[in-house]
């Protein structure tokens, strides 16, 4: 946001969707702006590219570019029309009902009513589509069960108060979408305080007011030293609702961790103490059901206290979720909305999903990462861009030292990689766990070989490659040091040429698409060896596997089992792109059969379909292989109903 107060529409989307009223409202908006420009066609508009005020549609950038997401199916390669515009206002409204893309699904039953224009804008043929912009702005404001009727904008209301209740408001310390902060003097005591004011046009939206009085309640319930203190929340009652809404924080002076960062590369002991109390303050949330959901550098404040100048407040519990010892849902969200920043996201908050602890745990690793290295994980110009990096793409592997030339310890590498871990089964359990694994790297601890890493939920095996096959350590004695086996050169092989089969009666051998463990289809085990590991001692090692010599036969195998897969990925969005084509499926097929450098293209953009075939095609095992990894692109026909 700017500080002014506008905002583009990708960032209000962050705090949840729109109510279907202002959903409309802004969609209308947008027609009515062309209309007055009379221009021939507007071109597609992405969130990001509409600036709202208030309740105003402040600018509107359109690209007659196709954008992803958001571009009719007939763009690919031609000029916007009428209808195709049409279309890229049917992909935003209902991305700013539903907070995701649209998949051919109901919309919330208080956006029922809207179900049949969002269906009519996203048809595959032009021709079923309101003919232009002006076509589609009059259907809307047919659609009475909305709050907005036409011309008829509800105004801003501007906030104008210089006092509320006992504190007199000094100056915005800073603005936010759901509401402005400003420094305030209690009248009488002469105390500072923080006070968060909602945005007077939320007053009226009950969804809004609950998650801001969430947000105090959420704090309030944890009690931690290294969390904001809320002290107060009050809705002062007008002829209407609520005539303003806020509460009363901590007054803070010191600079956030995002500032700190922002300046220069952070010594790294500096940096993991502030972390630690990061991890603390979690810790003592998700022990009482709460999920903090945006945890990210700029809400990790830095304040001087007890001679500490780096000791750490985390706040705006704003898109908290709290859970039940059940973990069930006590205040709950629009289901699939995706609610926090998209920089510091997991995979499974970018995709809608439900979220837990580990989410923030994701979070964690994120702005270590950050510190380590001087930069994000991912990152992107775009929201849709960074979430399908978040989903799909490796990060860049960590460095052996910081931008300040500091040795990154080993055990702190490992910290980071498995809370960076894609599948949240694989990341640490709790927070706990990561603090204490912090704690131990600022002590200099690094743990035993023998002992059991308590990063991972699921067992972790080390692997080798030896003479041609995979070998799995099963037992290494007591304070031994671990077995290191050479890894042989393999000579260079030509990539390998993946080709369309149709699909048929397979044998049993072929690559399944699993969740969980891989499949070796085609490898075959043999006897396990004795290796001298020193000093006297001999450790048993057991093979996994022979592995085989990778063919295009074997991977068509896999690729045709998991067809009815894809196409469910493929017939869910099933609205914007064609009825019939060819998908490219681009990867890398390495030795131990995961595949690698996924890259699916479609032949009309969708990223919710791009992000669920491309899931479904990491979850392909082929056959464990002599290597080396080959590249290939395997064509994908579909036809769907």
């Amino acid at each position: 946001m700017s500080g002014d107060g506008r905002i583009t529409l990708e960032e209000r989307l962050r705090e949840g969707p729109l109510p279907p009223d202002e959903a409309v409202r802004v969609v209308w908006a947008l027609c009515d702006r062309f209309e007055k420009g009379k221009q021939e066609t507007l071109g597609d508009v992405a969130p990001n590219r509409v600036t709202l005020f208030g309740r105003q549609v402040e600018a509107v950038v359109p690209d007659a570019l196709p954008v992803l997401g958001f571009s009719a199916p007939e763009r690919t390669g031609s000029a916007p029309t009428p209808r195709s515009d049409v279309f890229a206002m049917g992909a935003l409204l209902a991305r700013a009902i539903l907070g995701r893309q649209f998949d051919g699904g109901p919309l919330p039953a208080s956006a029922a009513h809207l179900q049949a224009v969002v269906e009519r804008c996203l048809q595959p043929d032009p021709a079923k589509r309101f003919a232009n912009l002006s076509e589609l702005k009059r259907a809307l404001v047919r659609l009475d069960k909305t709050l907005m009727s036409g011309p008829k904008l509800v105004a801003e209301q501007a906030f104008t108060r210089t006092s509320l209740g006992p504190w007199t408001l000094e100056a915005v310390l800073g603005q936010g979408s759901m509401g402005t902060v400003y420094r305030a003097k209690h009248q009488a005591l002469g105390r500072l305080a923080a006070i968060k004011v909602l945005r007077p046009e939320q007053y009226q939206n009950p969804e809004l007011v609950q998650r801001f009085f969430q947000e105090a309640r959420t704090v309030n319930q944890i009690n931690h030293e290294h969390i904001v203190e809320i002290s107060d929340f009050v809705q002062e009652p007008g002829p209407r609702g609520p005539s303003v809404v806020y509460c009363v924080m901590e007054f803070l002076h010191g600079r956030t961790l995002g500032d700190l960062m922002e300046a220069g590369p952070v010594p790294l002991a500096r940096g993991l103490g502030a972390v630690e109390q990061v991890a603390d303050a979690l810790a003592a949330a998700h022990r009482v059901g709460v999920v903090h959901r945006d945890v990210k550098p700029d809400n990790i404040m830095l304040i001087e206290r007890g001679g500490n100048r780096d000791y750490v407040k985390v706040l705006d519990f704003g898109v908290a979720k709290l859970t039940d010892t059940d973990g069930k849902a006590m205040v709950s969200t629009t289901e699939g909305a995706i609610i926090g920043t998209p920089i510091c996201m997991s995979p499974e908050q970018a995709q809608g999903e439900e979220v837990d602890a580990r989410s923030d745990v994701w979070a964690v690793g994120v702005i270590l990462y950050r510190l380590l290295t001087g930069h994000f994980p991912f990152d992107a110009p775009t929201f849709v861009n960074i979430a399908v990096q978040i989903i799909t793409k490796p990060y860049a592997p960590l460095p052996s030292r910081t931008p300040a030339g500091e040795a990154i310890p080993e055990r702190l590498a490992r910290l980071v990689e498995s809370c960076l871990q894609k599948r949240r089964d694989l990341r640490p359990p709790t927070m706990d766990v990561v603090r204490d694994e912090l704690r131990a790297v600022l002590k200099g601890d690094e743990p035993k070989r023998s002992s059991k890493a308590p990063l991972l939920a699921a067992g972790v095996v080390a692997v080798a490659l030896v003479g041609g096959g995979i070998w799995r350590v099963t037992k290494v004695p007591d304070e031994q040091p671990p077995v290191v086996l050479p890894t042989p050169d393999v000579p260079a092989l030509p990539p390998l040429a993946l080709v369309e089969v149709d699909a048929g009666v397979l044998p049993e051998d072929a690559g399944l698409l699993v969740e969980d463990e891989p499949a070796d289809a085609g490898a075959v085990v043999v006897d396990a060896p004795v290796v001298d590991a020193g000093a006297g001692t001999s450790v048993r090692v057991t093979p996994k596997v022979k592995p085989v010599t990778l063919t295009p036969e074997m991977v068509n195998k896999v690729f045709t089992r998991a067809r009815p897969a894809i196409t469910a990925c493929l017939e869910k969005g099933a609205a914007t792109i064609p009825p019939s084509g060819q998908v490219s499926i681009g990867l890398t097929i390495p030795p131990d059969g995961v595949p690698r450098g996924v890259k699916v293209t479609l032949p009309a953009s969708s990223p919710a379909v791009e992000a669920c075939v491309t899931k479904k095609v990491m979850q392909l095992r082929f056959p464990v292989n002599t290597g080396p990894a080959r590249e290939g692109a395997y064509p994908f026909k579909y036809n769907l109903k």
